[in-house]
């Protein structure tokens, strides 16, 4: 039976994916920050193991890769991101920055440090790093960091890739397009139906859309698909 370790798995992509990889018979890592949020509806099932740490917090990162529930991994989805709202481009701080690159950049890359290898010894593994679609279009200015953040995270996916393939670990990106998720939550001030309006297909997609996608990733049928940036966007 295969391990996977979702990463922000409390909610949106991240527990559709849970939710897609119990049924599909996994077991399953969930990462959380801090509550379990939606994940309270599967606490009951045996397949399922909660770690917790804050991203932002690199030595929390650390000690959370030490747990022994992590070390047999054989997927591994880095979806776990978040971003800094403000009003303009001159009021970023490097701090701000900062925080932005531990979690959507520096902590995947720590778990790809640990688990690839690991992967690469037993001959098989999969890894899907979610990026955004603000990478194909720039984004905003007063979310340039955010953007930076994912760019640089397909970067990494198409270096390691080439690096573990021989090893039979596949490892693609998945540009997500604009998702209902709480992401959004954190600017109230952000227009949805403005930004719905950009989507060429008419709307957002659902999380479950996109893990279709995750899980599709790590299944028998992409067994060619290495380095890969996939484009899940609406049209975009």
């Amino acid at each position: 039976m295969r391990t996977a370790l979702v990463t922000g798995a409390s909610s949106g992509i991240g527990f559709a994916t849970v939710t897609k990889f119990l049924e599909a018979g996994l077991r399953v890592v969930a990462h959380v920050r801090e509550n379990l949020g939606e994940l309270e509806n599967l606490t009951q099932d045996s397949a399922l193991h909660v770690v917790s740490a804050d991203f932002s917090d690199l030595q929390a990162v650390s000690d959370m890769i030490l747990d022994p529930a992590i070390q047999g991994v054989d997927i591994l989805v880095n979806n776990a991101g978040t971003y800094n709202v403000r009003q303009d481009f001159e009021s970023i701080r490097a701090s701000e920055v900062e925080y932005i690159l531990r979690v959507n950049l520096i902590a995947p890359l720590m778990l790809c440090k640990t688990l690839a290898p690991k992967m690469a010894e037993k001959e098989w593994g999969r890894i899907v790093n979610l990026s955004s679609v603000s990478v194909s279009h720039g984004g905003a200015s007063n979310s340039v960091d955010y953007t930076v953040s994912k760019a640089a995270i397909e970067s990494m996916t198409v270096t390691l890739a080439k690096t573990f393939a021989p090893n039979n670990v596949l490892i693609n990106s998945i540009r997500v397009g604009a998702t209902k998720t709480k992401i959004h939550d954190l600017n109230p001030e952000k227009d949805l139906e403005q930004r719905t309006r950009s989507i060429p297909i008419g709307r957002m997609a659902d999380p479950r859309e996109i893990a279709e996608i995750v899980v599709f990733l790590c299944s028998t049928q992409a067994s060619f698909i290495s380095g890969s940036i996939l484009a899940v966007t609406g049209g975009e």
